[in-house]
């Protein structure tokens, strides 16, 4: 099995490899009730592998109640990857894009095969869960878009932690006369769309659920048995 990024590049799906901590399962005590917690620090192709032995999982596992998604300590990356993961949490995906300078949009519906059986459909995604995200103010950009996105598009999904940090704008790459590479921001701005009015993310999102401290964020076991269900 093998997943395709956005350029072409293949990335071997191992559902041996060993995944450490980025996939923990916690079992909320005096009961049988499970909670996965996905960790991704960056929103790179190898998140992409990692969100498919995740789906893997949770699928062979009727226990497993609640998916919880730590973008606690991520800054962004491919924002190709957002409606992926949009459609895990929720079936699929609506991503608008702003112009501000023109106020044109772009707005786009994703559906994906996660799971790569040549169907879209409910075994690529996990919305018959209960499903959080857990951020902070680090969670920029795409760990900020991705939040917007569910918070507008499903309130059944929880956000645990702090408000996120914001950030809206696609990042572009240049290279001056001497050669060297530099990024920048581009026209192009990551927003939420309701009532025919598209509505930057650049301000981030607040959180339902607040962690007041930093261990918090970490005591995962206390997460699964003091705040989820």
């Amino acid at each position: 099995m093998t997943s395709r990024s956005r350029c072409g590049v293949h990335i071997p799906f191992d559902p041996s490899r060993d995944y450490g901590d980025m996939i923990q399962i916690k079992t909320k005590k005096n009961t049988n009730d499970k909670t996965l917690f996905l960790t991704f620090d960056s929103f790179d192709y190898f998140a992409l592998d990692l969100l498919k032995e995740a789906l893997h999982r949770i699928k062979n596992d009727s226990n497993i109640k609640n998916v919880v998604i730590d973008l606690s300590c991520n800054q962004g990356g491919s924002g190709f990857l957002v409606p992926v993961f949009e459609s895990f949490l929720t079936g699929s995906s609506t991503m608008t894009m702003k112009n501000p300078a023109t106020g044109a949009l772009s707005i786009t519906t994703y559906q994906c095969d996660i799971n790569e059986d040549g169907k879209f459909d409910d075994n690529d995604n996990v919305k018959n869960l209960n499903r959080y995200i857990i951020t902070s103010n680090n969670s920029f950009s795409c760990a900020n878009m991705l939040p917007c996105l569910v918070k507008m598009n499903d309130p059944n999904i929880k956000l645990i932690g702090e408000d996120t940090g914001g950030g809206a704008c696609a990042v572009g790459y240049g290279v001056n006369a001497l050669g060297a590479i530099y990024t920048h921001s581009l026209n192009f701005v990551s927003c939420t769309y309701h009532d025919q009015q598209a509505i930057d993310t650049d301000s981030g999102v607040k959180v339902d659920i607040p962690l007041t401290r930093y261990d918090d964020f970490y005591l995962r076991q206390d997460i699964v048995d003091n705040i989820l269900p």
